[in-house]
Order: C-alpha cells, then sequence, then structure tokens
C-alpha cells in the first residue's frame, strides 16, 4: 500500500507531467500575442497609434478569452470529475456538448460585436486617432473567434485526460505560424495592423485543426472520443459545465470590464499614449498569467479527479502543491518583471514617453501581485472540489467590488497615478482575504469529502 509521502510524490509527478507542457503552451501562447504588440509598436509612423488601438481592443479579446475559459474549465473540470468515477459515457456527452456550445457562443459573439463594434470602441476608450486602427483588427479578429474557443476547449480536454504534450505540440506550430506570418504580413507585405489580424486567425486555424487530429488520435488510445450523437445539448450538461466554468468566467469577464475603466480612466486623466502603456504593461503581466494559468490546468484537474474518487487526501497533497507553486510563481514572476521593466519596454517601442510612464508606474502597478499567488491557488483549489460560490466570491471582491470603484475614485484623488495604484491596493485586500478564507474553511472541506 502507498504511504502518504508516496502518494504525495506520486501526486507531484503527475502535477509536473501536466504543468510543463502546459506552462510550454501558455507561454508559446503569450509569446505570440506579445510578438503582435511588438511588430505593432514599430510600425512606422503609427506605430503608438497602433498600439493603443490594439489597447482598446484588449476589453473585447479578454471577452472572448472568458467564454472560451467558461466552456473549457467548465468542460475540462466535469470530464475529470466523470473520469475519476469511471463514467466514461458521461465524460463524453460533456465533449459533445462543449463541442456545440462552442459553436453556439462563437456565433452569438460574432453578431453581437460586428453590430455594435464601433459604439463598443468607443465607449472602451478610443480616440478618433485611434478608432481607425481598434476598427480595422477588430473586424478581421471575428472571423477567427469560433477558432480561439475550440483552441482553448479541445486543449483543456487533452491536458484533462493527459495528453498535455499533445496540446503543447498544437500551440507551440500554431504560435510560430503566427509570428512568420506577422513578419511576412506587417514588415514585408505592409500590411500593418491588418497583417497582425489576419495572422492570427490563420494560426488559430492551424491550431485547431491540429487539435482536432490530436482528439480523433486519443479516441483510439481508448480515451475519450468525440461523438456526434453527444452534440445535442442536454440541460443538465450546459447547467455544469456554465457551473464549473462560472469562476473562471467571472474572473476573466471582470477582467475585460477592468481593462475598459482603466482605458476611460487613462484617457481621461492621460492620454492614448497611457492607454499604449497599459497596453504593453498588461503585455507583460500575461508572462506572469502564463505560469499561473499553466499549473492551473493541471493542478485543479488532479483536485476534481481525487475529489470525484472521494480521495481527500488525495485532494489536500494536489491543493498544498499548487497553493505552493502559485505563490512561488508570483512572487519570482512579479520581481523580475518590476527589475527589468526598462529593457522590456523598449523592445516594445521607442517612444521615449511611453517608456518613462512604464518606468514610473509599472513597480506600483504590479507590487499587489507579488503574494497573488496565494488567491490563485486558493480559487483553484475550490474550483476543483466543486465549490465555485467561494471561487467566485473571490474574483468579485478583487475586481467589481474593490479594484473598479477604486479606479474611480483614487484618479479623482490623486491624479494619474490612482489608476495604477488601484491594483495594488485591491490586490493586497483580496489577497488576505483569500488566504483567510482558505485558511477557515479547508479542514471542514477536506473532512466532508470522505462523509
Amino acid at each position: 500500500m502507498e504511504t502518504s509521502r508516496e502518494k504525495t510524490k506520486t501526486i507531484f509527478n503527475n502535477i509536473l507531467k501536466l504543468a510543463i507542457p502546459a506552462v510550454i503552451t501558455q507561454i508559446i501562447n503569450t509569446i505570440y500575442a506579445i510578438v503582435d504588440r511588438i511588430f505593432i509598436g514599430k510600425i512606422p509612423g503609427i506605430g503608438s497609434d497602433a498600439l493603443s488601438g490594439i489597447g482598446v481592443c484588449f476589453p473585447i479579446l479578454i471577452l472572448v478569452t472568458a467564454f472560451s475559459q467558461l466552456i473549457a474549465i467548465g468542460t475540462s473540470t466535469i470530464v475529470s470529475m466523470h473520469r475519476g468515477s469511471g463514467n466514461k459515457d458521461k465524460a463524453e456527452e460533456s465533449v459533445g456538448n462543449a463541442i456545440t456550445l462552442s459553436i453556439i457562443t462563437a456565433a452569438t459573439l460574432f453578431i453581437a460585436l460586428e453590430f455594435f463594434m464601433n459604439p463598443i470602441l468607443l465607449f472602451f476608450g478610443a480616440s478618433n486617432k485611434t478608432l481607425i486602427y481598434a476598427n480595422m483588427y477588430l473586424k478581421i479578429y471575428l472571423v477567427g473567434i469560433f477558432f480561439q474557443i475550440l483552441i482553448q476547449v479541445f486543449s483543456s480536454l487533452l491536458i484533462c485526460q493527459g495528453f498535455a504534450n499533445e496540446s503543447m505540440t498544437a500551440c507551440i506550430i500554431s504560435a510560430f505560424t503566427n509570428i512568420i506570418l506577422d513578419y511576412l504580413f506587417i514588415i514585408t507585405l505592409n500590411y500593418g495592423i491588418a497583417g497582425a489580424a489576419v495572422s492570427t486567425v490563420i494560426s488559430q486555424l492551424i491550431g485547431v485543426f491540429i487539435l482536432i487530429l490530436y482528439m480523433i488520435k486519443s479516441g483510439k488510445n481508448e480515451k475519450l472520443k468525440i461523438r456526434i450523437k453527444y452534440f445535442k445539448l442536454k440541460p443538465h450538461n450546459i447547467k455544469m459545465i456554465l457551473l464549473y466554468g462560472l469562476s473562471s468566467f467571472t474572473m476573466t469577464f471582470t477582467e475585460a470590464s477592468i481593462h475598459a475603466v482603466y482605458n476611460r480612466t487613462l484617457q481621461l486623466y492621460g492620454s492614448d499614449m497611457y492607454i499604449a502603456a497599459m497596453a504593453i504593461m498588461q503585455s507583460l503581466m500575461q508572462l506572469i498569467s502564463v505560469f499561473s494559468g499553466g499549473l492551473s490546468q493541471a493542478v485543479q484537474p488532479t483536485i476534481s479527479y481525487y475529489y470525484g474518487a472521494n480521495d481527500s487526501s488525495g485532494v489536500k497533497s494536489a491543493y498544498k502543491i499548487g497553493l505552493i507553486s502559485h505563490l512561488a510563481i508570483s512572487i519570482i514572476c512579479s520581481l523580475t518583471l518590476i527589475l527589468t521593466r526598462s529593457i522590456t519596454a523598449k523592445i516594445f517601442t521607442t517612444e521615449s514617453s511611453i517608456i518613462n510612464i512604464i518606468i514610473n508606474y509599472f513597480p506600483i502597478y504590479l507590487s499587489g501581485w507579488i503574494f497573488f499567488g496565494i488567491q490563485s491557488g486558493a480559487q483553484c483549489f475550490f474550483v476543483g472540489i466543486g465549490k465555485t460560490s467561494y471561487s467566485m466570491l473571490l474574483a468579485i471582491l478583487r475586481k467589481i467590488i474593490l479594484l473598479i470603484p477604486l479606479m474611480l475614485i483614487l484618479p479623482s484623488i490623486i491624479g494619474i497615478t490612482g489608476v495604477f495604484l488601484a491594483e495594488a491596493v485591491s490586490d493586497i485586500i483580496s489577497v488576505t482575504f483569500s488566504g483567510l478564507l482558505l485558511f477557515i474553511t479547508r479542514k471542514d472541506i477536506l473532512k466532508n469529502i470522505t462523509t
């Protein structure tokens, strides 16, 4: 019989096996998004305005990601639970329903965003000068919205089945395709910001195609299969997908809302230059999210698996490994970005005013993220065991209750500095509350797993 220490080591190795490819996948995805912005920022004559235009599009791009995560994380959590309990048919039924839900979601978002594009961009902080670039990029980007959602869904499904390497390979191919096409369309053919959008759509299409091949291949190995008979939506499956994905959706959706408020506030108290600087800062902060997100993709299904198997010791070991790892990531990455901000800013732009904004304000903006791993680990634990209401509470507290009001209040008192300080203050309060909630509830939760 396996001892407690041996079991913890096994769980750690399993998480590591899933986390490394997941993190690499996230890094590659982020790199090609960052490369987009680097190429755009270097376009002669219009680089700064085009970068501001991309910054205005951020809330919409994040909104699409939120819906992708809603389906992807909800489905992977349910699939992991069904696999843990040995119910393969229910797991495959969830996969089929997720694909149909992805198609419906993509079509709905495309129609809504296409119809209301200009009013939304103006509301999100576009100026007369940057609207043309934001509109140009977004119109093309929306063509690939279905591919983006499916990439997230299929990647999560492969990872939760143990096919993390296959997910990583597909994303690497897609990413390098995007980088090559960026150079071709933006630099060689001089298509400008439109070239960046076309590159993204083509690379996402390729990524989806490869992931579908892997999904089909996984079926031959007695893993979960894509069955057309399960494409018909069932209310219970949709309810469960939405329930377990709701926490991640809420976090990302509120992130989109925050970006919109950021853009409007920066435009009010600053200028397009501040929006461009924020676009760069947020791009750099994605480097923290990739490690945290990749780790969550490994830890959360592992927690769900042991929870589905009614194994409290397995859940406890998995959540502890996740919490410690999340905290280490947030400390190391935050301090590294703060110390290297001058160098990294110059990679994106040669505009001295934008570089100076980043040098002066990035440490303030990022300071609360140093210990944010505590909240990431807590939310990963709560979602993994189905306590989505706790995870949602943490997300709403940080972004809706704290951050948005602070972004509106602090700048009116201390000026533009207040926009960046609001992030730090809300993060510190939210992290403290997350740690307390985890400490108070974890023992009773683990005890009830075995009852």
